[in-house]
């Protein structure tokens, strides 16, 4: 990947359009993920930092490894 992102720019389109989110700094593209149709799961939105939801979430960090990387947050 070669794209840094700032918080406030990572993609929060959908229908079609590509749909990232965050996770500890890396952007992931949910695009394409069943769970994420809409641009929404679970409460968090595409487009945001998910780092704190996914702490939570019963799947964890696990399901990250499925995701495509497009990028890392910008400091």
């Amino acid at each position: 990947y070669s794209f840094f992102f700032q918080v406030s720019s990572v993609i929060i389109r959908t229908n079609g359009q590509p749909a990232y989110v965050a996770v500890k700094g890396t952007v992931y593209d949910v695009t394409e993920v069943s769970a994420w149709q809409g641009g929404k799961h679970h409460g968090v939105t595409a487009g945001t930092d998910a780092t704190a939801a996914i702490a939570h979430a019963p799947h964890g960090e696990s399901v990250l490894g499925k995701l495509k990387v497009v990028g890392k947050l910008a400091d």
